[in-house]
């Protein structure tokens, strides 16, 4: 992963851990190899639609901070990494303050999401953790065509 790209990571991971979600998100590539990197060290990479959103209950959850957290499941149309899957859940913080994605039922995105490492996996979650934030790479599908396409010129 450039190096730039980890700074920028690091110091949104260092803030967003402090409260409020602030980050710098990344430049978008230009090329197919700045377009590796860019994807680089994610768990998955896919573009897919909204299927459905949930949040877990206090006692689902076991703590406050996992009850913080939106499941997202998606209807994956394309994936560029990670296991190959017809629908991926991933979690993201309920709060859009707090670095969450503000998803929408039906609308379609382009995923980039992190194995969560390192904390026991909620018990209500039946696949591998997989985390998306909202620090620049997550979006809405038809705003990431260019790095799609960069992708898929590798």
């Amino acid at each position: 992963m450039h190096p730039a790209i980890v700074i920028t990571w690091l110091i949104g991971e260092c803030i967003s851990l402090h409260g409020a979600c602030t980050c710098f998100p990344p430049r978008d590539p230009k090329t197919p190899v700045e377009a590796q990197s860019y994807v680089e060290g994610a768990a998955a990479v896919f573009e897919g639609t909204v299927v459905r959103i949930a949040a877990p209950t206090l006692a689902e959850a076991g703590d406050a901070v996992r009850a913080g957290l939106l499941i997202v499941t998606f209807r994956v149309r394309r994936q560029w990494r990670g296991e190959i899957a017809d629908s991926i859940v991933v979690t993201t913080p309920l709060q859009v303050t707090m670095c969450g994605v503000d998803f929408e039922e039906g609308r379609t995105y382009f995923v980039i999401a992190d194995a969560v490492e390192g904390r026991p996996q909620p018990a209500w979650l039946r696949t591998p953790w997989l985390d998306a934030r909202s620090c620049g790479t997550t979006r809405l599908a038809h705003r990431a065509r260019t790095i799609e396409q960069l992708l898929d010129s590798r």
